[in-house]
């Protein structure tokens, strides 16, 4: 079920901004390169849970009690639990940032509220702390919310980051907003004046 949400989540926003004609087909395309991988993990682990599950015999009994005993070990436990949690899931996405690509999580915001509240529109959200980001998406703002509550767990530096509309760190950087313009069209379409 998760994984299903994930793919729809991934795939609803793009189809939404090609089907309103702000995007190029193309962006579709990115849709098998981030979500195959993760449907192979999946099968992966599922086919080993039935093979763990379903076989029998004293191989097979052994095999899980090794494997309960792993479990029993804070570092077993909390590899299979990250595992299955998704933490390790993220996009090769183009950036320098080692953040981008992985999903965001719902920050507090020193205003009082937190990231997820911003997303209610099913645009993409750029955190805009005193870096000047705001300007230069202005051409996106029919695609873009910005944002510019400061996520409490950062300092209090000049930062900003866009979001996809899936959760997705699509481009980060603090002092400056290099980048920024071709993120935005790589995942929004061009800008509303060349639409």
């Amino acid at each position: 079920m998760n994984l299903g949400l994930g793919d729809a989540a991934n795939l609803g926003w793009k189809l939404a901004l090609v089907a309103r004609g702000v995007a190029p087909d193309s962006l579709l395309d990115t849709y098998t390169a981030e979500r195959h991988p993760i449907g192979a993990w999946v099968q992966k682990w599922s086919m080993a849970q039935t093979a763990l599950s379903t076989a029998r015999g004293p191989r097979a009994d052994a095999l899980r009690e090794v494997m309960a005993d792993l479990l029993d070990t804070p570092d077993g436990a909390t590899y299979v639990v990250s595992m299955i949690g998704g933490g390790w899931q993220h996009y090769d996405l183009p950036g320098d940032h080692p953040l981008v690509g992985r999903r965001v999580p719902d920050l507090p915001l020193d205003d009082g509220t937190t990231l997820t509240a911003c997303f209610c529109d099913g645009r993409a959200v750029l955190l805009d702390v005193d870096s000047g980001a705001a300007a230069v998406a202005a051409p996106w703002s029919d695609r873009v919310r910005v944002v510019t509550a400061l996520p409490v767990a950062f300092p209090d530096q000049p930062m900003a980051a866009l979001v996809r509309p899936d959760g997705y760190l699509a481009w980060v950087a603090f002092g400056e907003t290099d980048g920024l313009h071709a993120a935005s069209t790589a995942w929004l379409g061009p800008p509303a004046e060349l639409w």
